[in-house]
């Protein structure tokens, strides 16, 4: 078990109607002005909204909205709303919605304090001037609710970067269940696999962390049975709640304590593939990805491999997990192969030299371009 540093200073407000809580909450850190962020308008449909104002209205809370944010969200469209904030003298950072809106309000909270918020992402450095930030999640997967990292698209040179540093913790995300019964479903299903996508790069760094392997196997298998009963009943509550918790814990902090910086070259890969074609869920393409990498790297710690296999899908060996894993995608009626997803042949150079560019080169065993480019005709 490696050395490691627990940090995570964001409050959660977990259950029913904890939104009426969120004005004073704004209120009590001396914010007065916020802009609201949101994406394709789900929140006015599904309660989160009505409820968000009505608090804000409470408590006396000036506020500017700016909707649109899309899936794999884009960098101009940041831009549009950091010029929103400055005209509006916005004094905090409110997001309504999944990751996505979630990744853009950080983005927008640093980038009020630079004059081009993308050389934040091409400098890589921590950020520590940001607007304070206020999440009310409404679709569970990235984490980015209780983290500190975003993820946003350059539609122009087809990278999609990340930033991160102790500023873009959310000074409290407020996570009520209800506000997901009205989900489509394939949005419940790639919010899973973007949680388990983050468990598991973790997961195999490290076999001697035995108690965050334990915890990180509990959270996997809650998250698929929580799926499996949703799948049955999408209103059902308590499996809205157990998912959405399990979702947050997966990449707060938890997943990875004694397990270093994790693995993050599969995340490189997707990131690349959804930058070259970025009508791909981010949810969907890691679990296609997931499977040809697991194939790809099984043989690099086989003993742990068949752990996971064991622990999670109830098979003997790794090759028989995936399998397991593979089949229990398609039964949520998600993809299984990127030519399901839209990703073809033609575009595995592009999709491999954009993801070796950002130099994640893998810590299970180490992916360069020709790796990349065989995981991805793997997952062809």
């Amino acid at each position: 078990m490696l050395n490691f540093e627990y940090y995570n200073p964001t409050k959660i407000q977990f259950g029913k109607e904890v939104c009426t809580r969120l004005g004073r909450t704004i209120q009590s850190m001396g914010c007065h002005k916020v802009i609201l962020i949101g994406g394709g308008g789900s929140a006015k449909k599904n309660g989160a909204y009505e409820q968000v104002v009505t608090s804000l209205q409470n408590s006396k809370i000036e506020w500017i909205e700016s909707w649109g944010v899309q899936a794999n969200p884009e960098i101009e469209k940041v831009r549009e709303m950091i010029t929103l904030a400055k005209d509006f003298n916005a004094d905090a950072v409110l997001a309504l919605g999944g990751g996505s809106v979630i990744d853009s309000a950080k983005s927008v909270a640093a980038g009020v304090f630079v004059q081009d918020v993308w050389k934040l992402f091409l400098d890589l450095n921590p950020i520590e001037d940001a607007l304070p930030i206020f999440t009310v999640l409404t679709i569970s997967g990235t984490c980015s609710e209780m983290n500190s990292s975003a993820v946003v698209t350059n539609a122009e040179t087809r990278q999609k970067w990340h930033i991160k540093g102790p500023a873009l913790f959310p000074k409290v995300s407020f996570i009520d269940p209800i506000f997901q019964a009205s989900l489509p479903w394939r949005q419940t299903v790639y919010g899973a696999l973007d949680a388990m996508s983050h468990i598991t790069e973790f997961y195999f760094v490290d076999e001697r962390a035995e108690t965050t392997l334990s915890i990180n196997e509990s959270l996997c298998n809650t998250i698929i049975k929580m799926v499996d009963r949703l799948k049955n009943d999408q209103e059902d509550y308590y499996s809205r709640a157990s998912l959405a918790w399990a979702s947050t814990l997966a990449f707060n902090g938890t997943s990875g304590a004694g397990l270093g910086a994790g693995d993050f070259a599969l995340h490189g890969i997707e990131h690349a593939v959804s930058a070259v074609q970025p009508d791909v869920p981010h949810g969907a393409g890691m679990g296609v990805l997931f499977l040809a990498w697991a194939t790809y790297c099984m043989d690099a710690n086989p003993r742990l491999f068949d752990r996971w296999a064991k622990q999670i899908w109830g098979e003997d060996d790794a090759r028989s997990g995936i399998e397991a894993m593979r089949a229990r995608i398609r039964s949520w009626g998600s993809a299984v192969t990127l030519r399901e997803l839209g990703v073809q042949e033609a575009d595995i150079d592009e999709v491999a030299q954009i993801a070796a560019s950002a130099k994640r080169e893998g810590f299970v065993k180490r992916i360069l371009l020709p790796d990349i480019q065989a995981i991805l005709k793997m997952a062809l």
